[in-house]
């Protein structure tokens, strides 16, 4: 390790010597060549360990690395732009698909994932050949595999390396065994040298002792300064020895157990990490252990060794569960794993108000979604590896629908082609991305700490369509079916102008969101008017029954519609009140006020009490002081009324909105009092926790 952490320190001080070179012009060659020579050194260091040596220099390799590295990343942009700007081609309003724009962007969209990940399993495999080609081959039938993206076909031109070691010890004795694996041992190492070579790993990823101590081994007098490299681009790296990350033939210590001083090498024979796959392993190990070796991809060596540790993992998946023989051991793993990524989603799920900030690419967006599908594989037996053909095997076993696949295969699309596109915006690994403003020239060139998406957000919302109702199903399916019983809708998709102009508001699409609602409002009261003259020529025959009923039926309909209606009037006053246009703020939000009323009646309903409060706000914003007093006064009755004396956030929000209308009259003593009351009810709520609503 004390040549990766070595060599790590120095290209970590290269980037800091570019950095000062860019920005103040100064010559600092002599610097550069320092550096390189005590890289070449090191190189030399670990090879004299294994009694080898390399005749290639270190500076032409990598030459050589990052030529291939840069063509692939050239392919990547190009690619996922074409598909962006020519196949993901969708309705500015309505955000529909045509059939022949669908069938292009998962076809083109699939051939991209396919012929990336054999460019990178290329570059991996030169790589670990050149390392080979120094050290000499291992003595025995083995087979470097890849792991996490790379094995989904999810990979991107700026992701880590994640692999483990299938070796076969077929005649050899444990001491020969024990030879093997100090030679695998010292191939990894150099691997990951010529990886950090490449100048994109961050040495916080390292946990280099004193720097950061993520696996706790300094002593306890030793401070530890939990240091992060801010300078180092993050691109094609090592998944390295942090805690919650290693997926690396080294192990990683368990995060369970902390006391676990050993880790688990990932140097295995093919019974060793296929016997992975049961429970007590992962148990054991105290993480996803299964999870993390259930996909694989060969990248160098054996691959009827590969090809037979697939076999018998998907044996052991189809082998019945010794905890509940009526599952599989798959099946068991898979309801267990949706549990969990469900609670984990739903903790923190993907709402119209997560856009109105800056946004993780990888965890709110990409997550959840992908690995949604990838869990499908365990309940149903599946082995293909990637999302989308996860789903094409689900249809051709006729558990899913067209139609449905169709849509979860552009959900999946959508949010890996989003993780492509930022991470070629960026030139590097970063997460944050923002929907608020348009990309800028400069910035599509350079790498900032935020990348703008603005012009994929009708292909967000198209996403999110898909999004909520698969979402909805899985959590009504896992609560309350058994997973033999599950029935697989025709679609996936709820373009609800509703949802939809709820990110454009959070977006600042404020212009969009009118003219799409006061266009869908207008084919309402044009659908009204068409109704009413249905019932004419019935009443004209003298028919009234079948005029009772024709008019029932679209009294039902227009009932229905009502909930529709108001939701709409409200987005609407919503939109015009963030524009700074009030009085048409005031003038939806009354109208959604007296529907709600004419639907409830006396009745007190959150619903009437929204309304009143958005007018209280509105008419705040106007400069009406009194009037907005007046209507968040009746907004609180309601709100009392309907939670009682008990503590709630919506209570608390309508006491520090009369606090800042009291306050901006000049009455401050009434201001104080409503703002203490609010206060007091906040930390009822939150407790000792700090929060934004008891900061405000």
């Amino acid at each position: 390790w004390h040549f990766n952490y070595a060599t790590a320190l120095y290209n970590a001080a290269l980037q800091r010597f570019r950095k000062i070179n860019a920005e103040n012009e100064v010559i600092l060659a002599d610097r550069f060549d320092y550096i390189q020579k005590q890289l070449q050194q090191l190189e030399t260091g670990l090879l004299k360990t294994a009694s080898k040596v390399n005749k290639e220099p270190l500076s032409k390799s990598g030459e050589r690395y990052k030529h291939v590295l840069g063509g692939i990343r050239k392919y990547s942009n190009e690619a996922i732009h074409d598909i962006h700007t020519k196949d993901m081609l969708i309705d500015s309003v309505t955000f529909e698909m045509n059939e022949e724009c669908q069938r292009r962007t998962i076809e083109k969209s699939k051939c991209f994932y396919d012929t990336l990940t054999s460019k990178i399993i290329e570059l991996h495999k030169l790589m670990i050949d050149d390392c080979i080609s120094v050290l000499g081959r291992p003595n025995c039938r083995f087979a470097i595999i890849g792991l996490g993206s790379l094995a989904r076909k999810e990979v991107t031109a700026w992701s880590d390396l994640e692999s483990a070691i299938l070796y076969d010890p077929t005649g050899k004795s444990n001491e020969e065994i024990e030879k093997l694996k100090l030679d695998f041992r010292i191939l990894v190492h150099y691997l990951h040298l010529k990886v950090i070579n490449l100048g994109e790993t961050k040495i916080n990823a390292l946990d280099i002792p004193v720097l950061c101590d993520f696996n706790s081994k300094l002593p306890n007098d030793v401070k530890d300064n939990d240091f992060y490299d801010k300078i180092t681009p993050q691109g094609l790296c090592f998944d390295g020895s942090l805690p919650k990350a290693s997926k690396i033939p080294f192990g990683r210590r368990s995060t369970k157990h902390p006391t676990k001083t050993d880790t688990l090498e990932l140097i295995m024979t093919l019974d060793e990490m296929s016997e992975c796959q049961l429970g007590e392993v992962s148990l054991r190990e105290g993480y996803h252990l299964s999870d993390v070796l259930l996909t694989s991809t060969l990248i160098t060596g054996d691959e009827s060794l590969w090809i037979e540790y697939n076999k018998k993992v998907h044996e052991i998946l189809s082998s019945r569960s010794t905890t509940d023989p009526k599952l599989s051991v798959g099946k068991q793993r898979g309801i267990k794993t949706l549990g969990e990524d469900l609670n984990a989603y739903l903790n923190k799920p993907l709402t119209p108000k997560s856009f109105n900030s800056q946004i993780r690419t990888k965890h709110d967006v990409y997550r959840f979604a992908t690995i949604s599908i990838n869990t499908l594989k365990l309940l149903h037996h599946c082995t293909s590896f990637s999302p989308l053909d996860i789903l094409d095997e689900l249809h051709d076993k006729q558990v899913l629908p067209a139609s449905a696949k169709i849509d979860l295969q552009l959900m999946i699309c959508t949010v890996i082609n989003m993780r492509h596109l930022v991470y070629g915006r960026c030139g590097q690994q970063r997460e944050m991305a923002s929907f608020l403003t348009r990309p800028s020239h400069d910035e599509l060139l350079a790498a900032s700490d935020q990348v703008s998406v603005r012009d994929f957000a009708p292909a967000i919302f198209r996403f999110y369509a898909t999004l909520m109702p698969w979402t909805i199903f899985l959590v009504y399916n896992y609560c309350f079916n058994d997973i033999s019983t599950w029935k697989y809708t025709s679609h996936f998709i709820n373009l609800n102008p509703q949802t939809t102009a709820r990110i454009q508001i959070q977006m600042y699409m404020f212009q969009d969101v009118i003219n799409s609602l006061e266009r869908q409002e207008s084919n309402v009261i044009q659908n009204n008017m068409e109704n009413q003259k249905e019932c004419i020529p019935h009443l004209s025959r003298g028919d009234s029954d079948k005029s009772t009923n024709t008019g029932l039926q679209h009294k039902e309909k227009t009932s229905a519609e009502n909930s529709d209606t108001f939701a709409r009037l409200d987005v609407l006053g919503d939109a015009y009140f963030r524009k700074g246009e009030f009085n048409k703020a005031i003038q939806y939000h009354k109208e959604s006020l007296d529907m709600k009323r004419t639907i409830h009646g006396n009745h007190p309903h959150p619903n009437i009490a929204s309304s009143l409060g958005n007018l209280g706000s509105a008419y705040f914003s106007k400069g009406e002081f009194d009037k907005a007093i007046q209507y968040h006064n009746e907004s609180l009755a309601i709100k009392r009324t309907i939670h009682g004396n008990h503590p709630h956030p919506n209570i608390a929000s309508s006491l520090g909105n009369l606090g800042s209308a009291y306050h901006i009259k000049g009455e401050f003593d009434k201001a104080i009092q409503y703002h203490k009351e609010s206060l007091a009810m906040e930390r009822t709520i939150h407790g000792n926790h700090p929060h934004p609503e008891i900061a405000s």
